[in-house]
Order: C-alpha cells, then sequence, then structure tokens
C-alpha cells in the first residue's frame, strides 16, 4: 500500500474545494446539512476535481456515472459567509477537507 501524507495543511481563501452530489430523483442532490455521523460538518474535497475523481474518493467501490456531479466553492467565500473551512486528511481521502457554521460565544451561529 503506497505511503499517504495524513498531515493537515492550511487551506487558503483562494482555493477552490470540489462538493460531491449523486443523481437520486432525476437531478444531482448535494448534502446541505451534516448529517448525525457527520459530527456537525460537510465534506468537501481539496482542489478542483471531475465528478468521476469525487464519486472515486466519495463513494467505495462505485462506478462514476452520469449520475454523479460536482460543484465548487471557492474557500474565501464559504469563510465570508460565516463557515470554517480546515483539512482533514484519511487515508482513503488525503484531499478530504470540511466545513461547518462558526458559532458565535452565545452558541448562536453567526
Amino acid at each position: 500500500m503506497p505511503c499517504v501524507d495524513l498531515a493537515r495543511r492550511h487551506i487558503d481563501d483562494g482555493e477552490l474545494v470540489s462538493i460531491y452530489g449523486s443523481r437520486i430523483t432525476g437531478m444531482v442532490v448535494f448534502r446541505d446539512r451534516p448529517r448525525p455521523q457527520d459530527r456537525g460538518s460537510l465534506s468537501a474535497i481539496a482542489g478542483e476535481v471531475s465528478p468521476a475523481e469525487a464519486c472515486s474518493l466519495v463513494r467505495l467501490a462505485a462506478t462514476p456515472s452520469s449520475d454523479d456531479g460536482v460543484r465548487y466553492a471557492r474557500v474565501g467565500d464559504l469563510r465570508s459567509h460565516g463557515f470554517a473551512v480546515s483539512h482533514s486528511p484519511s487515508r482513503r481521502n488525503p484531499r478530504h477537507c470540511q466545513y461547518i457554521m462558526k458559532m458565535s460565544k452565545s452558541g448562536m451561529t453567526l
């Protein structure tokens, strides 16, 4: 098995992240809120990747198809809208990032 670099790095505001979605009911659907197992964050991939590349990183043993899609966001735009963006690599996806709404001191989202 090849060595995978799991060192976290800073994600710059000018970078793009790719957000994977898959067709469920005729249109490509992207998660718009965390699931309970997501621990409050949503996932993205550092950099601009194709739907096929995103599928291979996100879905185990899935064959990429026209049902897969990707949308892109500039990290600085996410941050300016109150999201914290961080690199959270894993062995399966060394380019994994997460983004989460920042909380104010009072516990309210910004």
